[in-house]
């Protein structure tokens, strides 16, 4: 342990922090806390060796107070704690070293995540053919939005525009088509029933399910739809009668709680999408 920590780090130009690894369990506190503070004050460079002190490798929390490295130099494989925030704030940019592990158990399926990088997403999206056109790249519905939140269903349609897809219609309450008309280029627009407050009905789900069964190939719902007793109505009977695959997001997730026995009624994939805030 530093004896007098201010005093020694003045007479450095450098910080290798290698006081805590992977195997932190509770917080940090009393003089350790405050050694970490001191090398945060600083101001000198600092890399951390395999993680930060501080930062659960499990899940990137601050456990008390951490070290907040500009470098971390990890062995085998990037840790849960690097990359999941707010340890990856902490992390810096990182190294990953190879310190002779076995391959076969860098590799192996046990592992219980995996890390995407840029190179596997990019191996998933087909290349066109040049001689094709936006009907071959299929049609999605997106149903979002309510009054004071068609910015949900604006950014739901362009990434999905963005993500490939050929053609998109935003479902919106039909009082909200003239708001987010004005607003786009490439989608097309869907009015829907509303209940006269900007608001989706129940009945939307007979607009829905023949849109789906004559013109579009998937369904995204949820973004900003809101979360009156007519959402929670439309989702059950979407999810029991389409027959089409269906993304679900935000409130229309909301919508569905304390019911998660309507999913399995489902007749078509389901992907749910939830997340905190």
């Amino acid at each position: 342990m530093l004896t007098r920590p201010s005093s020694i780090l003045t007479r450095h130009s450098i910080v290798v922090d290698a006081i805590l690894g992977t195997g932190l369990q509770k917080n940090i506190s009393g003089r350790l806390a405050g050694v970490v503070e001191r090398i945060n004050r600083s101001g000198l460079p600092i890399v951390s060796v395999d993680i930060p002190t501080g930062i659960s490798s499990d899940d990137g929390q601050v456990m008390g107070t951490a070290v907040r490295a500009a470098y971390t130099v990890t062995f085998g494989l990037p840790k849960r704690g690097h990359m999941f925030y707010p340890g990856a704030e902490y992390t810096g940019r990182l190294f990953t070293a190879d310190i002779g592990f076995p391959k076969r158990l860098l590799t192996s399926e046990a592992l219980p995540v995996e890390l995407l990088e840029l190179d596997a997403v990019s191996a998933l999206i087909a290349r066109r053919n040049a001689f094709s056109h936006k009907g071959d790249y299929g049609h999605v519905l997106i149903v979002a939005g309510s009054q004071g939140k068609t910015g949900a269903a604006l950014m739901a349609a362009r990434a999905c525009l963005r993500a490939g897809a050929g053609l998109v219609t935003i479902g919106v309450p039909e009082s909200l088509v003239p708001v987010v008309q004005a607003r786009v280029a490439e989608e097309m627009i869907l009015g829907l029933p509303d209940r006269g407050d900007g608001t989706l009905s129940s009945k939307a789900a007979a607009v829905i399910l023949d849109f789906l069964d004559s013109r579009a190939d998937l369904l995204a719902i949820g973004p900003g739809i809101g979360e009156s007793a007519d959402c929670r109505k439309l989702m059950e009977t979407l999810i029991k009668s389409s027959r089409s695959p269906m993304v679900i997001d935000a409130d229309g997730i909301n919508a569905l709680q304390g019911e998660k026995s309507i999913l399995l009624q489902a007749n078509a994939g389901i992907i749910l999408t939830p997340h905190p805030g």
